[in-house]
């Protein structure tokens, strides 16, 4: 008997049968499990359906059994007690989504590649208590990028919160118009989607104007290494320009705004156009606005996102399913990782801090080999896929630094406190951002990452 189950699916009702279908083509299925005690002992499409208590006498046997949920109808919080239970069985689960989240109730295989931080990284998550978040009461809150990754979910966690605006802008119709259709946004009268442009500072200006925006997440922003590297001009339009454009808008606020600026491990001792524009988007918040009263600035800085729209595992489901064949570009490449949630939630709680110097970095655990993660993947979705080295890519490096100076504890220990380089000459700063303005307007890649380069060859000396 050992070793000798590799595929159970837990729920044998009408998706689980559709599930076990699709999957009887390239997979042996073993047993289902169910705990409707009528349809134990029964067969669906050759394969026995098994009790609970069956399955836990299975694994005292073998350890390495590979566990597919697979009860859409499942509620989230009866979900989570049915992970608890099959946690201690074997730490290879994945589940299908929700019935709110199927499309058109089809099932694909590729369903299954939504699989939890949880599943593939072995740490627990942090806990996320909402009640300790009170500042939000009553604010009204302007997210940029809300439709994106890192926006969405911040989104997603600010609409729990009883506050009086919530204002989710981004550039995308498609993806806003996603976002307001999103089952994880709350419906409440008092969220306003707006399609808007963070270049638009008269725009911008508008809206804060209007709604009388007291915190601004500034989450917008174009953030793939490798397709930055081949549009140098509009990762610093976006990433400079939009950064200052919204801190510029931010001025004419009749309170004093709190304005977060959702930042990068890539933005520390850059290589690549993401890091660089990032990291100057930090220069901007520390030296240019330092000095507006107006304007409370917090700057948050993390690592990698797990499964984020377009991330590193978003890539290699799609290259499983064309061609079997996963491509690692270096076998020593190490990431810090963290939950979309757990980022989100912390980046909120991160203004609950007090540090003198509001440049906060998220305790992300140790990096991890990608290829340790990428082996752990096959293993949970239990195919023979092929690893293939293709080198580093441009703008990438093979670790990430988290600052440039020692890291300091806080009142959380999940976040801390650091410092950037200080520029001592503001007016040579002023000197080369209107510079960097000139070379964008006029579209001149190579002159723009000529002055990031050089600056950044001297930043981190300081």
């Amino acid at each position: 008997m050992k070793n000798k189950i590799n595929t159970i699916i837990y729920g044998a009702g009408n998706a689980g049968i559709r599930l076990a279908k699709k999957l009887k083509s390239n997979q042996k299925i073993d047993f289902f499990v169910d705990d409707d005690l009528n349809k134990v002992g029964k067969k669906f499409l050759r394969i026995k359906v098994i009790s609970y208590k069956d399955l836990v006498l299975m694994s005292e046997e073998n350890s390495s059994l590979n566990l597919i949920i697979a009860i859409p109808s499942l509620s989230l919080i009866k979900r989570k007690q049915l992970f608890k239970k099959l946690n201690f069985i074997t730490d290879t689960i994945t589940t299908l989504p929700t019935n709110k989240e199927l499309i058109n109730d089809k099932i694909e295989i590729s369903d299954l590649s939504k699989i939890t931080f949880s599943d593939i990284i072995n740490r627990k998550n942090l806990e996320i208590d909402y009640e300790k978040i009170k500042y939000l009461t009553k604010k009204n809150v302007l997210v940029t990028g809300a439709a994106g990754s890192i926006g969405s979910e911040l989104s997603r966690q600010l609409s729990k919160f009883n506050t009086s605006n919530l204002i989710f802008l981004d550039l995308s119709e498609n993806s806003l118009s996603r976002l307001i259709n999103s089952e994880k946004i709350k419906k409440k009268r008092n969220i306003k989607y707006l399609i808007g442009n963070i270049l638009d500072t008269n725009s911008i200006k508008k809206i804060i104007l209007k709604y009388n925006i007291d915190i601004i997440f500034h989450a917008a922003a174009y953030k793939h290494v490798d397709l930055l590297e081949d549009n140098v001009v509009q990762a610093a339009k976006n990433n400079i320009l939009g950064t200052f454009s919204m801190l510029e808008a931010a001025r004419i606020s009749k309170n004093k705004i709190k304005f977060v600026y959702i930042s990068t491990d890539k933005a520390v001792k850059p290589l690549g156009i993401l890091g660089y524009t990032k990291g100057f988007g930090e220069v901007i918040c520390q030296n240019l606005f330092n000095k507006i009263k107006k304007i409370d600035i917090t700057i948050v800085r993390f690592g990698n996102v797990f499964a984020s729209d377009g991330s590193y595992f978003d890539k290699i489901n799609k290259q499983i399913k064309d061609k079997n064949i996963i491509n690692l570009t270096h076998k020593k490449m190490e990431r810090y990782f963290m939950s979309i949630e757990e980022a989100s939630y912390l980046v909120l709680k991160s203004l609950t801090i007090s540090s003198l110097q509001k440049l906060f970095i998220l305790n992300m655990g140790r990096p991890m080999k990608i290829v340790d993660l990428v082996k752990k993947f096959i293993k949970i979705i239990n195919k023979d896929v092929k690893i293939k080295i293709i080198g580093i890519r441009k703008g990438e490096k093979l670790k990430e630094d988290l600052s440039y100076k020692k890291l300091s504890k806080t009142a959380n220990k999940f976040i801390y406190s650091t410092k950037n380089p200080k520029i001592k000459n503001q007016n040579l700063l002023k000197s080369l951002f209107e510079d960097l303005k000139v070379q964008i307007k006029n579209e001149n890649d190579i002159k723009i990452k000529k002055i990031l380069m050089n600056f950044y060859k001297e930043y981190g000396r300081n």
